[in-house]
């Protein structure tokens, strides 16, 4: 043991071993992470279902009952290749594309820096991150748009750094795959050739413009692209993102401002009625800050606060990154401006790339700067991050799932018929995640049920008051409410209501 942690010091912090080495270390946690909970997420159930159906039926089936299935797809292959069950391949691919996904993002870094110190901090921190590690244990497509785009941002960065078409083409081909996962990719892909030859000088543009082969590849693979998204324009993801930069829909955008402004002038006083559209903007703006927060983390936060100085000025100094970071909030802005929300998992690209500047933040602090206080308060709210990362990749809060379902095991007797209202608690308890059958409340005394498992946010559901049902067991959570399990009231029944 000793030997390896010798080695693992001795690893240059700019050589790819020690990219591989952070790499395996996210692949790991990963795979430990799901084996301890080992519980679907409700997304997960979708994309189980979908590879089923590929599986059986083909790409027709999967295209018609999901409009971007290339994750289920995949996976239905992967289940293939190695012989197990989809689940299981589900789990491996999600492993693999966080464990890409370190590899990727510890290259990014190793192209940024020149110490290897913020490189190494880069890898804790990655590590480490409290979001990204609460996705550790759910079947999501976004893990491999996470991966695949930050390998495609750092052949792009090293396109920029030296000037070569070829490295350019490798980060097309990324986010190609990217945009497999998720079609918001396909902005990306659009910008990356426009971005390079703006970051270009007339010199060096004239000599990427002489590399005609090249050029000619880029060309082929987004021509590839476009006909993909045109052969697929039918299904709906692909005809939402066409819908999304078509000019129609930049005009459906200004109605839905013009409503809203006309919205918001009601409610504010006579004087302030002109500035609606500044309250509207500064509405749209707090939706996006009020995610970055809690996804970076408190002490994140409150660290990037006390350095915005050095933050900016190290942003100023990195063209190439800040216009990643544009090009990745352009769907963000797009989505909240027509949704007004944005979920925590849209958001996880765009503080990947925030994480690059606070590691040299930290760096700064602990390497240039001579106050002690200013030192201490920054491996304190380093230390608090990284703790919270590691709860994070413990998800306590799922694990009543798991305790509502041995108690089932242990308790009930074997053919029960159960009813549940939740999809992952049918899975666990039946054995049922494609095809469920869903438990109407309002009709729960027509469905043949012996028990009913039951997954409320408000404690004791009012309808089993006045009805012929009994508590035999529940379990309280202290985020997602309780899970209750009702029996019929018979007269050897003991109830505890």
């Amino acid at each position: 043991m000793l030997k390896i942690n010798m080695l693992f010091f001795r690893v240059n912090p700019f050589s790819s071993y020690f990219a591989i080495l952070v790499a395996i270390a996210s692949f790991a946690l990963s795979i430990v992470v799901t084996n301890n909970v080992n519980l679907i997420n409700r997304d997960g159930f979708l994309y189980i279902e979908v590879a089923e159906l590929y599986l059986k039926l083909g790409y027709s089936a999967a295209f018609h009952r999901y409009s971007w299935p290339f994750f289920s797809i995949l996976t239905a292959w992967l289940s293939k290749i190695i012989g197990g069950n989809v689940i299981s391949a589900f789990y491996i691919h999600s492993a693999f594309s966080l464990g890409l996904l370190g590899f990727a993002y510890m290259k990014v870094a190793q192209s940024l820096f020149e110490q290897k110190e913020v490189v190494i901090l880069s890898a804790i921190i990655f590590i480490c991150f409290s979001t990204l590690n609460d996705y550790r244990v759910d079947i999501v497509r976004d893990q491999g748009f996470w991966a695949w785009s930050v390998l495609g941002f750092y052949f792009f960065l090293e396109a920029v750094k030296v000037q070569r078409i070829l490295y350019l083409s490798y980060g097309i081909l990324c986010i190609l795959l990217a945009t497999m996962y998720r079609v918001e990719g396909a902005i990306t892909l659009l910008s990356l050739p426009l971005l390079y030859l703006l970051l270009s000088n007339y010199k060096e543009l004239m000599c990427i413009l002489k590399q005609k082969r090249l050029l000619l590849v880029v060309c082929i693979m987004l021509l590839i692209f476009i006909v993909g998204v045109i052969f697929v324009s039918g299904y709906g993801e692909s005809s939402k993102l066409i819908a999304t930069m078509s000019s129609t829909n930049i005009s459906t955008y200004f109605e839905l401002w013009h409503a809203a402004c006309n919205h918001i002038s009601m409610i504010l006083p006579e004087y302030s009625k002109k500035y609606s559209a500044l309250f509207l903007f500064a509405g749209v703006a707090g939706i996006f800050l009020a995610k970055i927060i809690p996804v970076m983390g408190v002490g994140y936060t409150l660290f990037c606060l006390l350095n915005m100085r050095v933050y900016i000025g190290w942003l100023k100094k990195n063209k190439p990154i800040l216009v990643l970071m544009l090009v990745a909030a352009i769907p963000l802005v797009v989505f909240i401006y027509r949704y007004y929300f944005l979920s925590t998992r849209y958001i996880v690209l765009f503080s990947l790339l925030l994480l690059y500047p606070l590691a040299w933040c930290f760096y700064d602090v602990f390497f240039n700067r001579k106050s002690l206080l200013l030192k201490f308060v920054a491996g304190l709210l380093l230390f608090y991050s990284l703790v919270d990362g590691f709860y994070k990749s413990k998800p306590n809060d799922k694990l009543y799932y798991r305790e509502a379902s041995e108690w089932v095991e242990s308790n009930l007797p074997v053919g029960a018929v159960i009813g549940t209202n939740s999809v992952r608690l049918s899975y666990m308890v039946n054995g049922l995640y494609f095809n469920n059958t869903k438990f109407n409340v309002n009709n729960f005394n027509e469905n043949k049920v012996d028990y009913l498992l039951f997954k409320s946010k408000n404690g004791l559901p009012s309808f089993i008051k006045e009805s012929q049902w009994c508590v035999l067991y529940k379990i309280k959570s202290d985020k997602n409410g309780y899970i209750f399990m009702f029996s019929r009231a018979l007269d050897d029944v003991k109830c505890d209501l």
